[in-house]
Protein backbone atom coordinates (compact mmCIF):
# COMPACT_ATOMS: atom_id res chain seq x y z
CA UNK A 1 0.00 0.00 0.00
CA UNK A 2 1.69 3.48 -0.70
CA UNK A 3 2.53 5.63 1.99
CA UNK A 4 0.16 8.30 0.60
CA UNK A 5 -2.94 6.24 0.94
CA UNK A 6 -2.02 5.21 4.71
CA UNK A 7 -1.23 8.53 5.39
CA UNK A 8 -4.72 9.66 4.59
CA UNK A 9 -6.68 6.72 6.06
CA UNK A 10 -4.70 7.19 9.36
CA UNK A 11 -5.39 10.77 8.71
CA UNK A 12 -9.38 10.16 8.57
CA UNK A 13 -9.02 7.58 11.19
CA UNK A 14 -7.48 9.90 13.72
CA UNK A 15 -9.56 12.78 12.55
CA UNK A 16 -12.89 10.63 13.72
CA UNK A 17 -11.50 9.89 16.80
CA UNK A 18 -10.93 13.08 17.45
CA UNK A 19 -14.59 14.26 17.28
CA UNK A 20 -16.30 11.05 18.60
CA UNK A 21 -14.40 10.80 21.65
CA UNK A 22 -15.12 13.95 22.92
CA UNK A 23 -18.52 13.77 21.70
CA UNK A 24 -19.01 10.62 23.97
CA UNK A 25 -17.70 12.51 26.90
CA UNK A 26 -19.97 15.28 26.38
CA UNK A 27 -23.11 13.25 26.34
CA UNK A 28 -21.97 11.39 29.53
CA UNK A 29 -21.43 14.63 31.12
CA UNK A 30 -24.39 16.62 30.02
CA UNK A 31 -27.10 16.33 32.55
CA UNK A 32 -29.96 14.35 31.27
CA UNK A 33 -32.61 16.70 30.74
CA UNK A 34 -30.37 18.50 28.55
CA UNK A 35 -30.15 15.85 26.25
CA UNK A 36 -32.92 14.22 23.77
CA UNK A 37 -35.13 11.56 24.93
CA UNK A 38 -33.27 8.01 24.20
CA UNK A 39 -35.46 7.65 21.00
CA UNK A 40 -33.69 10.34 19.60
CA UNK A 41 -30.06 9.42 20.93
CA UNK A 42 -30.64 6.57 19.23
CA UNK A 43 -31.73 6.99 16.13
CA UNK A 44 -28.85 10.04 16.21
CA UNK A 45 -26.09 7.26 16.66
CA UNK A 46 -27.43 4.76 14.42
CA UNK A 47 -27.71 7.48 11.20
CA UNK A 48 -24.42 8.94 12.25
CA UNK A 49 -23.21 4.92 11.94
CA UNK A 50 -25.62 4.73 8.57
CA UNK A 51 -23.76 7.62 6.85
CA UNK A 52 -20.13 7.37 8.07
CA UNK A 53 -20.11 4.28 6.96
CA UNK A 54 -22.05 4.96 3.20
CA UNK A 55 -19.58 7.72 2.66
CA UNK A 56 -16.88 5.22 3.26
CA UNK A 57 -18.39 3.02 0.82
CA UNK A 58 -18.51 5.52 -1.72
CA UNK A 59 -15.26 7.66 -0.69
CA UNK A 60 -13.53 6.62 -4.02
CA UNK A 61 -15.88 8.76 -6.08
CA UNK A 62 -15.70 11.27 -3.72
CA UNK A 63 -14.51 14.44 -6.42
CA UNK A 64 -18.25 15.16 -8.22
CA UNK A 65 -20.10 17.80 -5.91
CA UNK A 66 -23.05 16.97 -7.38
CA UNK A 67 -23.04 13.58 -5.90
CA UNK A 68 -22.69 15.19 -2.02
CA UNK A 69 -25.44 17.32 -2.67
CA UNK A 70 -27.34 14.06 -3.69
CA UNK A 71 -26.04 12.34 -1.18
CA UNK A 72 -26.70 15.09 1.77
CA UNK A 73 -30.56 15.27 0.21
CA UNK A 74 -30.84 11.38 1.02
CA UNK A 75 -29.68 12.20 4.87
CA UNK A 76 -32.51 14.82 4.64
CA UNK A 77 -34.89 12.67 3.22
CA UNK A 78 -34.02 10.02 5.69
CA UNK A 79 -34.25 12.62 8.30
CA UNK A 80 -37.59 13.76 7.69
CA UNK A 81 -38.93 9.77 7.39
CA UNK A 82 -37.48 8.95 10.68
CA UNK A 83 -38.79 12.31 12.15
CA UNK A 84 -42.29 10.57 11.63
CA UNK A 85 -42.02 7.47 12.24
CA UNK A 86 -39.66 7.51 15.23
CA UNK A 87 -42.78 7.24 17.60
CA UNK A 88 -43.20 4.15 16.75
CA UNK A 89 -40.24 2.46 17.00
CA UNK A 90 -39.59 2.09 20.58
CA UNK A 91 -36.28 -0.21 20.65
CA UNK A 92 -33.04 0.60 19.18
CA UNK A 93 -32.83 -2.97 18.91
CA UNK A 94 -35.01 -2.53 15.61
CA UNK A 95 -32.62 -0.26 13.91
CA UNK A 96 -30.07 -3.42 13.68
CA UNK A 97 -33.07 -4.52 10.93
CA UNK A 98 -33.99 -1.37 9.66
CA UNK A 99 -30.52 0.36 8.82
CA UNK A 100 -28.86 -2.72 6.53
CA UNK A 101 -32.32 -2.64 4.48
CA UNK A 102 -31.49 0.81 4.48
CA UNK A 103 -28.37 1.48 3.19
CA UNK A 104 -29.19 -1.43 0.27
CA UNK A 105 -31.91 0.86 -0.35
CA UNK A 106 -29.79 3.72 -0.73
CA UNK A 107 -26.95 2.08 -2.58
CA UNK A 108 -30.07 1.42 -4.95
CA UNK A 109 -30.98 4.66 -5.26
CA UNK A 110 -27.49 6.00 -6.28
CA UNK A 111 -27.26 3.34 -8.68
CA UNK A 112 -29.74 4.59 -10.25
CA UNK A 113 -29.10 8.32 -10.25
CA UNK A 114 -25.39 8.25 -10.91
CA UNK A 115 -24.63 4.30 -12.25
CA UNK A 116 -21.74 4.31 -9.85
CA UNK A 117 -21.35 1.07 -7.07
CA UNK A 118 -19.44 1.75 -4.28
CA UNK A 119 -15.96 0.98 -3.66
CA UNK A 120 -14.88 -2.95 -4.22
CA UNK A 121 -12.06 -2.64 -1.88
CA UNK A 122 -14.09 -1.04 0.55
CA UNK A 123 -13.62 -2.03 4.43
CA UNK A 124 -15.00 -0.67 7.63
Amino acid sequence: MPLKRRFSDTFWYIVIGVLAVPAIVVAAIIPEHWLPNKQWMAFIWFSLLLFVALAKFYWNVRKPRKFWLFFLGLLIVHILVYATVLPYIERAFWYLFIMPIEAMLIAVVIKLAFNIMPGPKTRI
